[in-house]
């Protein structure tokens, strides 16, 4: 399957990688040249067999434990230190 790189018509500027046995083209939307290689370079390796590369997953975070809330009225040793005049 030889592909290539085609300039969009009109007035998109832009390239689309073509598959000129197929016709099919590998974008919706003109993308710029140095894309267009990329693309093409990624197209090739997979007619290869080369597996596509997997970006790494984030890391997930633990979730801390949730916290209570505090309740409207004060706890006794505030209140105990607030009333002896801390």
């Amino acid at each position: 399957m030889p592909y290539k790189i085609i300039k969009a018509r009109g007035k998109k500027a832009g390239y689309y990688v073509k598959n000129l046995d197929t016709g099919h083209t590998f974008s919706n939307t003109p993308i710029t040249y140095d894309h267009a290689l990329k693309q093409l370079a990624v197209l090739q390796l997979r007619k290869r067999g080369v597996p596509p590369l997997r970006k790494s997953s984030p890391k997930r975070r633990k979730s801390s434990p949730k916290r209570r809330k505090s309740s409207p009225r004060r706890s006794p040793r505030r209140y105990a230190m607030c009333s002896a005049g801390y």
